[in-house]
């Protein structure tokens, strides 16, 4: 981790530390369970060995908050693109984020407050980041943390997150083909910068990978990179409606997670979270967002107070399904109407 953050280092070097710290955080729950089935620990050890863990584990903390102040700045503020540029790569903040990723889902019951620290660094990515799959990569992190960390760690930051997360979720949306259209595949919806060399090193020991290995792996890195930016500004295409797709897998994930943990609480955000569950664009592809829109649909009865969920599911069918089948509005008397 010191050589990610070290002014000395390269992207590329930065990239390939924080890619092994990912790969060894995604380990961490077997690290746990080895620690506490360990045999020759006392309970005090057991407890000292995990902390140490935990402590080298949120080091990602500051990291993925150093790469978000390296964003432009919001639109509306003047920010400028090209500033991204001059900043770590995409892959280098994908990295970074699939580690906050994997600490949250490991540590985020025991410190939520410190990945709680995390959240406006993730939520900058979902925003400003140019490239989607860092912005689907910030949407999953956002997921594992909303996840992990519970209800009472992101209260307070549950406007900016809803927020930020419904947002991309619709402004995916609108980037999938058309109802009518040739529907994506599953592939469509895996990370896109998963590739048999990624997997392979995801695997692998610290220690195996060479050299030339890496070199490899760096110049198939910026190939990717390039299709990615490609795929952006080629708009409509294919390739951009897979990204789309990733994009929105991500950020149902984040809003599944919020219903779980901030059911109660989302009544303000309850027509914008039924416009992304009831998009006809997901509707219409049943290979792979739709099925995470369904489990979404389904989680929401269990977890929003019915007062709340009604009303807004009624006004939600009345916009955005019932035309879609072709359906006419229909004008409910308020006598029949449910009280919020």
């Amino acid at each position: 981790m010191r050589l990610a953050t070290s002014p000395r280092a390269d992207d590329r070097a930065r990239r390939r530390a924080l890619r092994l710290f990912a790969a060894r955080a995604a380990r961490l729950p077997d690290d746990l369970h080895r620690v506490a089935q360990h045999p020759a620990l006392n309970k005090k050890q057991r407890a000292t060995q995990a902390q140490q863990l935990a402590a080298a584990a949120l080091k990602i903390v500051p990291v993925v908050q150093a790469l978000a102040k390296g964003l432009p700045a919001a639109a509306e503020d003047g920010g400028d693109a090209k500033q991204l540029e001059e900043a770590a790569s995409a892959l280098t903040h994908q990295a970074a984020l699939a580690a906050l990723a994997s600490v949250a889902a490991a540590f985020g019951t025991s410190h939520a407050a410190e990945l709680a620290a995390a959240v406006a660094a993730a939520l900058a990515h979902a925003r400003r980041h140019g490239a989607a799959a860092v912005r689907g990569g910030a949407l999953a992190a956002l997921a594992a943390v909303a996840g992990a960390c519970g209800g009472a760690a992101l209260l307070p930051l549950l406007p900016h997150v809803a927020a930020a997360v419904l947002g991309a979720c619709e402004a995916a949306a609108q980037r999938l083909p058309a109802p009518g259209a040739q529907t994506l595949t599953p592939d469509a919806a895996a990370p896109a910068t998963t590739t048999k060399r990624g997997k392979k090193r995801a695997t692998a020991d610290d220690d195996d990978a060479s050299d030339a290995s890496d070199d490899a792996s760096d110049d198939e890195d910026e190939r990717e990179e390039r299709r990615q930016r490609e795929a952006a500004e080629a708009g409509g295409g294919a390739a951009s409606q897979q990204l789309a797709a990733v994009e929105l897998t991500a950020g149902l994930a984040a809003v599944s997670a919020l219903v779980r943990t901030q059911g109660a609480f989302l009544s303000p955000y309850l027509p914008a979270l039924l416009r992304v569950a009831l998009h006809p664009r997901v509707l219409a592809q049943p290979a792979t967002v739709a099925p995470l829109a369904e489990r979404l649909r389904a989680a929401l009865p269990e977890h929003v107070p019915s007062r709340l969920l009604l009303p807004a599911l009624y006004n939600a069918l009345q916009v955005s399904c019932l035309p879609f089948f072709g359906v006419q509005k229909q004008v409910v008397p308020p006598r029949a109407r449910v009280s919020g």
